[in-house]
């Protein structure tokens, strides 16, 4: 591998890691506690069943989709957790003296893998709820599909608001 190489190599790396520490700070501002009541806790299964209602779903529908959110859940959230820890692991190696370019390299493949791997997982997720709908219900899938994502989560206008809100 010749320097210029070697150089375009770590010019790379760098790059990924600064948007890396630009997303990770920008999400800290993002999520800073902020003052007022306590937001309560969300009922995932009135979300479910408000689902059920909105979409006309059968009981063997509901139970695909409660299937669905069994692998989501199975699935997802060790690959973010991988994911979390080499984004830590990989800022904590810029604070190092000297650059591991080795375990830099090793940790960008892992993390793109994981978010690769996040992607099909989402995909699958797509693909199983398209084949336990109806065609009358397919044509509705877009926003089907982003009401799932939605659960658990804040309404879109509380987000806004608290992003808005920001001194």
């Amino acid at each position: 591998m010749s320097n210029r190489e070697k150089w375009l190599a770590v010019g790379l790396v760098l790059s990924i890691v600064l948007n890396l520490v630009a997303f990770f700070a920008l999400g800290a501002c993002w999520r800073r506690p902020r003052p007022g009541p306590p937001v309560p806790p969300v009922n995932r299964a009135e979300n479910v069943e408000q689902l059920k209602e909105q979409f006309n779903l059968t009981e063997a529908q509901m139970d695909t989709v409660k299937a669905i959110r069994q692998f989501r859940h199975d699935n997802v959230r060790p690959v973010r957790d991988r994911l979390k820890a080499d984004q830590v692991e990989i800022l904590k190696l810029l604070q190092a003296p000297e650059l591991d370019h080795a375990r830099a390299d090793s940790l960008i493949k892992s993390i793109v893998a994981a978010q690769e791997t996040l992607e099909i997982g989402s995909f699958e997720v797509l693909l199983r709820l398209r084949n336990a709908l109806t065609p009358e219900q397919r044509q509705r899938l877009p926003e089907l599909f982003g009401d799932m994502q939605r659960i658990g989560r804040k309404p879109k206008q509380d987000r806004r608001q608290r992003v808005d809100d920001r001194p």
